[in-house]
Parts: C-alpha cells; structure tokens; sequence
C-alpha cells in the first residue's frame, strides 16, 4: 500500500523536520510539500534537504502566491479559492495517482494510530472496504503553559489536551475519484468526493451532508473510539502564537474566501480559547505590544 500526504506551509523551518520524520516512521511513502513561503524567505531545503534528494518529500514552488486567487470549476465557473483549496486540489488531480490514499494535512497536525493499529493495518480494515473518504478528528493540545520556543520535539513539549475542543476532521482520500465541483472551497476539512462514500475513523457511515455548505457532520463518538486521530498542536506557546499570526493574511472561509488581516484581538482570542491565561502570558503579549508599536 502506498500512502502520500499533501500539505502547503509557510514559515516552518522550526519544526519541519520532526514533522517529516514522524510521518516516514508511521510508514507515509511520499510527502508533496508545497512551499508558499516569501519568495525571499527561509527555504525547506535548509533543513530537509536529505528528505528532498533522496525523493521522500517533494517541494511543489508556490513561494509568494496569495491567498486567495480565482479558481474555476470543471464547467468554468469562477469561485475565489484559498491557495490550500489550490494546491489541494493540484496534488490530488495531478501527483498522486500512483498512490491508494492520501492524507491532507498541516504541519502541526501529527497522525497517531491507537489501540495497535499501524498506517496500513488502519487503512486495510474491512470496514473501510466501501469507504472513498475517511475523516480523522483533531484532538488539539495546549499550550502546557510554556512560554517561549524551545528545541524540544513538539510532541515532547506539548503533552496537555484541551479544555476546548473544536471538533473538525481532516481525511484520508482515495485516489483517482471525482471531486464534486461545488465542494472545492470546502476541501480542507471535508474532502468531497462523488458518491459520498465516507466513513469516520471509528469506522461509522456518514450521518448526513449539509449540501448548503458542503460539510460531513462529525460523529461525536469518534475521538473515543478511533483507531487513528489527529493530533494538532495549534498554538504552541504564546510567544510562538504571536510570531506565527501577526500579520498574517488568511482566506475567510465564506462563499467568496475574502482575504482578511488578522488583528490582534483575533490572534488573542482565538489563542485563549485553547490555553489558560496567566500573569507570565499576559506579560508576554504587552512585551510584543510594545516590540511593534501596537496599541
């Protein structure tokens, strides 16, 4: 069996490298890594450079591109995508039809198989004989009340489940379908294939689509119950946090994907649902304030 994992990152170098040679011990056959850093900022091949010579990671140039761009659908209607909707949906049309699956996935998300299950015993299970999609759930880690970048393994430093869970799913995809038009700007999550033959990871059918938005539902029973989840170490620590979303630009995931710049209150927010407040962060984050002039 031969199993491919698509991602697209930007400003990874710290952690690339632990991401890379976890998914090559789970037993991934290629990684398709596409490069959306500044066109004159840090390259992958700084520090995987022995992953790309030897083939296992392939780098896909996208340095520079926005973040939102028009895309067509396959009868030429026009949809603004994000640049993952588009790099997503290069990968699966055009890299990895010699390939029985592959994931779509970020560079802090780690899969994890459980209960003794290996990519390929998860994989082959009778289950998911009648299955096109199947959806991993995230279980998201805190910040384990760190405070600043340490060269510690990601998995060693962050140990600590969220008090809040945001219960999406990423997937595993099998190759050389059909996409449903209309579902591109949703691929990120919910990777839409014609015939909706999806199956969560505990190995339950699909309760039903949204066909408005073009979402799976999520079986709440999976994250128990799954022989493989998603582990996703989103924030990091604060100082890390702060670094990474200041002023990023990201597509709002509406009709139209707007680009939006993030604001503070954004990043600050978005950061405390998953991590406690303490006096030592709330000093970092006036530290940062007065670093770039930020009122």
């Amino acid at each position: 069996m031969k199993v491919a994992i698509c991602a697209i990152a930007k400003n990874e170098n710290r952690y690339i490298r632990e991401w890379v040679e976890w998914h090559k011990n789970l037993g991934i056959s290629k990684i398709f890594l596409y490069d959306n850093n500044d066109p004159e900022g840090e390259r992958f091949d700084e520090v995987i450079d022995d992953y790309i010579k030897s083939g296992f990671v392939e780098i896909i140039d996208v340095r520079g591109e926005e973040v939102s761009s028009i895309l067509f659908t396959r009868d030429r209607k026009a949809y603004r995508g994000s640049i993952q909707h588009k790099c997503y949906i290069d990968c699966y049309y055009n890299r990895v039809s010699d390939f029985d699956w592959v994931f779509f996935g970020d560079i802090d998300e780690f899969l994890k198989f459980k209960y003794g299950y290996t990519l390929e015993t998860f994989l082959n299970q009778d289950v998911f004989e009648d299955a096109d999609t199947i959806c991993v759930p995230w279980v998201t880690y805190d910040d384990n009340d760190l405070l600043h970048y340490d060269d510690r393994p990601v998995v060693e430093r962050f140990t600590r489940e969220s008090d809040y869970q945001w219960r999406l799913v990423k997937s595993f995809v099998r190759t050389n379908k059909m996409m449903y038009d209309d579902s591109m700007r949703h691929i990120i999550h919910t990777f839409r294939l014609k015939g909706d033959r999806v199956k969560f990871a505990d190995g339950s059918k699909l309760l039903y689509v949204d066909n408005v938005m073009n979402f799976y539902s999520v079986n709440p029973s999976t994250v128990n119950d799954s022989k493989c989840v998603v582990n996703h170490y989103k924030t990091k620590t604060i100082e890390e946090y702060l670094e990474k979303r200041h002023n990023r630009t990201w597509a709002q995931d509406d009709i139209f994907a707007k680009p939006i710049l993030e604001t503070l209150d954004k990043t600050l927010e978005d950061f405390f649902k998953y991590c406690k407040k303490t006096d030592e962060k709330m000093k970092i984050i006036d530290e940062f304030k007065i670093k770039n002039n930020i009122e």
